[in-house]
């Protein structure tokens, strides 16, 4: 098949959903579709930008639970927490220097 030979519509979406997929290599190079370089860099770029939001949106609810939790529990609550966590952080490094220094 020559390397500048168009593809069918069929052809380009497959190789999309393909990548999309799983989107490990740049699709606009990839070998045989050299024609279409220009559709699959805005394809790619455009899924890109939708993943991008996508994830700002995540960050955006888990950001919006987190402060909702802290306001629930109060400062209080805050200090308890920071309390077990300084506690939990104490046995680690008391396991870890055990573990180095195993005669005591």
């Amino acid at each position: 098949m020559n390397a500048l030979e168009i593809k069918t519509r069929e052809e380009i979406e497959d190789l999309k959903r393909d990548w999309k997929n799983d989107p490990c290599w740049d699709i606009e190079n990839t070998e045989g579709f050299e024609v279409h370089k220009n559709e699959l860099k805005a394809y790619s770029d455009e899924c890109e930008l939708e993943w991008s939001k996508t994830a700002e949106k995540r960050k955006a609810r888990e950001n919006k639970k987190l402060e909702e939790e802290l306001e629930r529990i109060g400062a209080l609550g805050m200090l308890k927490m920071i309390k077990a966590l300084k506690s939990r952080l104490n046995e680690a490094e008391e396991r870890i220097y055990n573990l180095e220094n195993p005669n005591g």
